[in-house]
């Protein structure tokens, strides 16, 4: 405890940077509020990425653990006044695959507010695989929210339809790191021939985000692509910590 909260108040970012990546696993409420106030304040925006990262997996985890995985359960929970109960539900509502479940999610998507629970309801929409949702789903592509318009895609990924493909083939350039790995993930599996051209893009930015986005997406797609680009990465990312052990793990996979 004592060398994290050492990492944490460093002035070397790399420190700072592993301290924050250490303490998405940790189960206290004083792990949540020590990452807040570094995905707040650190002046490092690599440092305030992954703690922001930290602090969903840190607020969502235990709600989800409370959720009841019966349709009784989640339906109650999906008008939950705490916002992490209705995260929760909807993340229950994406492995239950139930299409009985689809009317109730889009009446919480009617009447939802919150940018977070929004774009967990749209991934849970799309896990039902109804292609009556397809036009709803074009049209979120253009929200304004990053997290909505990469769940979107994901939700999209879904569902075989062309008009879905080109839309979402419209997002390959998108500034958020989130939304152009959930777009590489769709190409991969829609369109592999323009996936390897993209994650070189994302690879050869300065931004660390995006190069996080990009081995995650190369982990996931297992591609014998990935293989020389992953190596590369391992070179020249060998003193970021928490991106080296996901590049080192992406090539165990």
């Amino acid at each position: 405890a004592r060398r994290l909260v050492s990492w944490i108040r460093a002035d070397e970012e790399a420190l700072r940077l592993e301290g924050a990546f250490i303490l998405g696993y940790m189960r206290s409420p004083s792990a949540l509020k020590v990452t807040a106030k570094l995905a707040r304040g650190d002046p490092s925006p690599a440092v305030r990425y992954f703690a922001r990262r930290a602090v969903d997996e840190l607020k969502v985890r235990p709600a989800l653990e409370r959720v009841p995985l019966t349709a009784e359960g989640i339906l109650a929970n999906l008008a939950a006044p705490e916002r992490e109960k209705r995260i929760a539900s909807a993340m229950a509502c994406y492995a239950l695959h139930d299409r009985e479940l689809l009317p109730h999610l889009l009446k919480a998507l009617d009447g939802e507010t919150d940018l977070h629970v929004i774009a967990t309801l749209v991934k849970a929409i799309g896990a039902q695989r109804d292609p009556q949702v397809i036009p709803r789903l074009v049209h979120l592509l253009h929200h304004t929210d990053a997290r909505v318009r990469s769940n979107t895609v994901d939700a999209a990924m879904l569902l075989d339809d062309a008009d879905v493909l080109d839309a979402v083939s419209l997002l390959a350039a998108d500034v958020s790191n989130r939304v152009r790995s959930s777009v590489a993930l769709f190409l991969a599996h829609r369109d592999p021939v323009r996936a390897p051209a993209m994650v070189r893009e994302m690879i050869d930015t300065d931004l660390l985000w995006m190069k996080d986005s990009a081995v995650y997406v190369m982990h996931a797609v297992g591609a014998p692509w990935c293989l020389p680009l992953l190596e590369e990465m391992h070179v020249r990312q060998a003193g970021v910590a928490p991106l080296a052990r996901k590049i080192g793990l992406a090539l165990q996979h």
